[in-house]
């Protein structure tokens, strides 16, 4: 049964750890506290829109919608067709990564206030395409942009910390909105959640400019980087990291 399937599927994965463990190789060196901060402002501008797909995700089938048996399976498809097209769209632009991971943002949040109507099937699709969107676009947007600004280096520790982002995001998305669904109901709880990341969101090209990654110990990849990328934008089709 399932309970069975779930058990081995548990058990091999646990039997591979000592092969993965073994093998690993530390190749990169530590971020400095200084970098760490640079990276903080596009990873937590990832954040944004990971806590909003969390809720949707999470949410968003259990609030109502009418014809269920369709509404819900539809918008949920809506929503992952449209993080698999902003990712593929987002890597076809060459525009400010910080207005980009902005416009991401504000996505995130008036999605979240269009999933609050979900009387509404095509409005309530609408919210799980803009979440689906921003999500998408804020995870090649921001990774790309953070390895093109990194040296190979401390590429692990991008990695890391734009990995962080995303689990966080999704973990501090269902749980936090979870706790404040119950005290304002879902129609509430979903449009002050959006107002807020909206509002969150407007700062952010502020953020990155402050936090540009012009360190020595991070910033040795601007060199290798495509003409005027530095502090204007970068071609996310061609990304510096492999």
């Amino acid at each position: 049964g399932i309970s069975t399937l779930v058990v081995l599927g548990g058990f091999a994965t646990v039997a591979q750890l000592p092969v993965v463990v073994g093998g690993a190789r530390a190749t990169g060196r530590r971020l400095s506290i200084r970098s760490t901060r640079a990276l903080l402002a596009p990873a937590l501008s990832f954040a944004l829109t990971a806590i909003a797909a969390a809720i949707f995700i999470t949410f968003a089938p259990l609030i109502g919608v009418p014809s269920a048996s369709t509404g819900v399976p539809a918008a949920l498809l809506v929503h992952s067709s449209s993080i698999l097209f902003a990712r593929w769209a987002s890597g076809r632009l060459s525009y400010s990564p910080s207005y980009m991971l902005c416009a991401a943002g504000v996505l995130a949040g008036v999605g979240l206030v269009a999933v609050s109507c979900a009387s509404h099937l095509p409005i309530f699709l609408l919210g799980a395409a803009l979440t689906g969107l921003a999500f998408g676009a804020a995870q090649n947007v921001s990774l790309v942009w953070m390895f093109d600004r990194a040296s190979p280096s401390h590429y692990d520790g991008v990695s890391a910390i734009w990995n962080i982002a995303y689990d966080g995001g999704l973990g501090l998305g269902a749980a936090a909105f979870g706790f404040v669904l119950t005290l304002l109901g879902h129609q509430y709880a979903f449009v002050l959640t959006g107002v807020l990341l909206v509002t969150m969101a407007a700062g952010v090209p502020l953020a990155l400019r402050k936090g540009e990654f012009d360190g020595p110990d991070i910033g040795t990849n601007l060199a290798n980087a495509p003409n005027g990328t530095r502090g204007h934008g970068i071609s996310l089709s061609q990304p510096g990291a492999p």
